[in-house]
């Protein structure tokens, strides 16, 4: 691994220097030192629609389980919308705080908490569905708290059912 420094290459035939600068860089060497080996993909290495395209032909990639393709494809749909719904439940906590001169720490610690629970509620899901195979619809479990979690903290404060009965008295 190469850290913060200048790659040139020469091209002799058109006299043209070709200069990259890089923070970082990383040269797999194992081509180098075996060449005739090919390196196996792993999992990560396809694109969401390649590991699509091998579910709907009923086959997997070389290596890697059927079941391994698809836990990876809901994990790709289920992490992005959880970091959206850990953005919703912190905006719900901090929106719904009710004004005090000692600070905001208790919203921030509320936040926090509800935060970790939702973590170690995805986690939990997670090995759980690694251990039984059929069920990967449970990863979708931490979304559905998620969404309940931060609907129920702007309706716990907003109360728009009080404020239909105060409109009729």
């Amino acid at each position: 691994m190469l850290i913060d420094g200048l790659i040139q290459n020469l091209d002799l035939f058109t006299d043209r220097l070709t200069v990259t600068k890089f923070n970082d860089f990383v040269i797999n060497i194992g081509q180098i030192v075996s060449p005739r080996s090919k390196a196996q993909k792993n999992i990560d290495h396809f694109t969401s629609f390649e590991i699509l395209d091998h579910i709907i032909k009923g086959t997997a990639p070389r290596g890697i389980t059927a079941f391994g393709a698809v836990f990876t494809l809901h994990q790709r749909i289920t992490a992005p919308l959880l970091s959206i719904f850990s953005v919703l439940i912190g905006y719900a906590v901090m929106v719904t705080a009710p004004f005090s001169r000692f600070g905001l720490w208790r919203t921030v610690f509320t936040a926090v908490f509800y935060l970790i629970i939702l973590k170690f509620l995805e986690g939990l899901c997670l090995d759980y569905v690694r251990r039984a195979e059929g069920t990967v619809w449970v990863m979708y479990l931490p979304l559905f708290f998620g969404f309940l979690s931060a609907y129920s903290i702007i309706l716990s404060r907003d109360r728009p059912w009080a404020k239909s009965q105060e409109a009729v008295q």
